[in-house]
């Protein structure tokens, strides 16, 4: 991934439910730090398990996201544009928590996770939108145990 201005990616900053709500100077420095990222069909975008911390946001392309339980792997979501995936990661620097993978072609944008953690510690109110993000995905995988 390098790193990449161009007018795609600002809008993907400017228009993301995450962001949106910011100042403008909190969006040009996640502007500055964001990266462009490519994934064929199949590749791995995340990996449970795996340490890394940035924060994705689909710009094109369908993604899954599947964690495994006991009795096996289970398919959380298919999502697509304006998706945000590796908020836990991101927000806590803990370990990723599920797996994404490609669907399709993707073209994303990657934030890093020091980037993240240092906005949500200046911006409370960006740190309470990532924090009912992660609740509401963990609500979402509890739902997915089987009984």
């Amino acid at each position: 991934m390098t790193p990449h201005t161009d007018e795609r990616l600002e809008a993907l900053v400017d228009e993301s439910f995450l962001f949106k709500g910011m100042d403008a100077e909190i969006r040009e420095r996640i502007k500055r730090a964001a990266a462009r990222a490519q994934f064929m069909a199949g590749d791995v975008i995340i990996g449970e398990g795996e340490t890394g911390q940035d924060l994705i946001i689909v710009d094109s392309g369908q993604i899954q996201v599947s964690t495994t339980l006991v009795g096996g792997d289970v398919q959380l979501a298919e999502l697509g544009e304006g998706a945000v995936v590796g908020e836990v990661a991101a927000i806590t620097g803990a370990k990723r928590t599920s797996t994404v993978t490609a669907v399709t072609e993707v073209e994303a944008i990657a934030i890093p996770g020091a980037v993240v953690r240092q906005l949500a510690d200046e911006r409370p109110d960006l740190k309470q939108v990532l924090e009912k993000l992660i609740e509401g995905r963990a609500r979402h995988t509890i739902s997915m145990i089987p009984e």
